[in-house]
């Protein structure tokens, strides 16, 4: 039997590491979120930290925008504890 557990956690100031890697990037906001398989209103709604985003869409993200947006030592983090 498999048992599926969801983990919720916050990090203060994601929204703002994307927007930061976001902009150093010299692709377009349109060009970088249609990348990533996300709309640029989806994309603003992320950086302005409002909802729950999956992981899979960070790691998607992070992907597109080459680089880490240190998340993921986060959920490591609780795993360890």
């Amino acid at each position: 039997m498999r048992i599926a557990r969801t983990t919720y956690i916050d990090i203060e100031g994601l929204g703002d590491r994307i927007r930061t890697a976001r902009k150093l990037d010299k692709r377009t906001l349109k060009q970088i979120a249609k990348e990533a398989g996300l709309s640029e209103g989806h994309w603003h709604v992320i950086e302005k930290e409002q909802g729950v985003i999956p992981e899979e869409t960070l790691l998607r993200m992070q992907e597109v925008l080459q680089v880490n947006l240190g998340f993921q030592e986060e959920f490591d983090k609780l795993s360890k504890s």
